[in-house]
Parts: structure tokens; sequence; C-alpha cells
């Protein structure tokens, strides 16, 4: 009986960690984002985004560093400015 339940034990704890593992290998697979990968939240103005788009990839020297989060406009009507929320890793 003892016998059975280590088996069992040692059945079971083979299946969460092999769980475990698949999920980080489908987050790390998937590209969209790291658990170590620090990110900072950027927020501009323009007053012309021509073709901007939210989920657009944000780059520095042709190297993709975050995306456009948010795209917004004034409350003031008479104010052309166009607020852009960045995430940026």
């Amino acid at each position: 009986m003892k016998d059975n339940k280590v088996l069992n034990f040692k059945v079971g704890l083979f299946v969460i960690f092999s769980i475990i593992i698949f999920i980080f290998v489908i987050f790390f697979l998937s590209g969209e984002k790291s658990f170590f990968e620090k990110s900072y939240s950027l927020k501009t103005n323009f007053n012309n985004t021509a073709g901007l788009i939210t989920g657009a990839a944000v780059r520095l020297s042709g190297v993709r560093i975050g995306e456009v989060k948010t795209i917004h406009f004034s409350s003031n009507p008479l104010d052309k400015n166009i607020f852009v929320t960045m995430e940026v890793h």
C-alpha cells in the first residue's frame, strides 16, 4: 500500500511539473511578452499621427522596442494635439 502512495505522489509531481514547463514554453514561444523584461509607459503628444494605430510597433534605429497602447484626442476641441501612450521595453 505504501509503495502505491509513493508511486501516485511521484506521478502527480511529474504531471504538475510537466504542466508548468509546458505553460512557460508556450509563453516564451508566443513572443508576446517576457516575464523578466522591464517595460515603461511613455506618454507624448503629436500634431499629426498620419496612419498611426493602436498596436503599431515603436522602433528606435530600426529595432522594435515597444508598441503603441492608446491614441486619443484632447477633450478641448480647439486643441489640435493627439495624445499617444507607448509601452517601451
